[in-house]
């Protein structure tokens, strides 16, 4: 039996196509009709550039802590991924008040 050099391909156009897919729900989720971040994306992604410590080091001496941080960073870029944006990008969201 040859094996079939096309399969991997095959494969590789199958997972384009996924994650084309679940990009398309996050930018459902965040960014509005004309593909600009909603008010409320914004200010989700302000929390998460904070909290996730998208745009500053996550250097922890205590390996665990570190681990964590780099953890709550990773979800956060994969967000920004999904959404198009670079993670410097975000700089400019900050959170502001609802009142």
């Amino acid at each position: 039996m040859a094996f079939d050099q096309s399969a991997p391909d095959v494969l590789e156009l199958l997972q384009k196509a996924v994650n084309a897919r679940r990009a398309m729900h996050y930018q459902r989720v965040f960014l509005d009709d004309d593909g600009t971040p909603s008010l409320s994306a914004r200010k989700v992604l302000a929390d998460l550039r904070k909290f996730c410590r998208v745009d500053r080091s996550t250097f922890e001496v205590d390996p665990r802590a570190h681990a964590l941080l780099e953890g709550r960073r990773e979800v956060a870029l994969r967000i920004l991924t999904m959404l198009g944006i670079r993670g410097e990008d975000i700089a400019p969201f900050v959170e502001v008040s609802d009142e």
